[in-house]
């Protein structure tokens, strides 16, 4: 034989469709349904690592705004440090004077502050 002759199969058996519809039915039919599944749960855990991805974003943008109102409560309370507040000048406990020793525990204070 030439080597540059390509080599032809002794007996060239072509496959019946007989042969072939027998091998495809002896599949089983349960791999649908583990397929569907697998693709369900690698779905599930897509959806899970973008939902925490989503949430520590908006964990990391809420950082600094809360940084910043620490800075605004920190200069507040040196404020508030340096005035002096009456004490309580009253030891009774009727009514009256525990309203008139909550007004001046109050002094000094705003709507922004209370």
């Amino acid at each position: 034989m030439d080597p540059l002759t390509p080599q032809q199969p002794l007996s060239p058996v072509a496959p019946t469709p007989s042969s072939t519809t027998v091998q495809t039915n002896n599949l089983p039919q349960h791999k649908n349904t583990g397929l569907i599944v697998a693709i369900l749960i690698i779905v599930l855990i897509l959806v899970i690592g973008a939902l925490y991805l989503f949430a520590s974003k908006i964990d990391e943008q809420q950082v600094p705004a809360d940084s910043t109102m620490a800075n605004e409560t920190t200069e507040t309370t040196t404020i508030t440090e340096t005035t002096t507040i009456k004490s309580v000048t009253s030891t009774n406990d009727d009514i009256t004077s525990l309203e008139a020793d909550l007004e001046a525990s109050t002094q000094g204070l705003d709507d922004q502050n209370f």
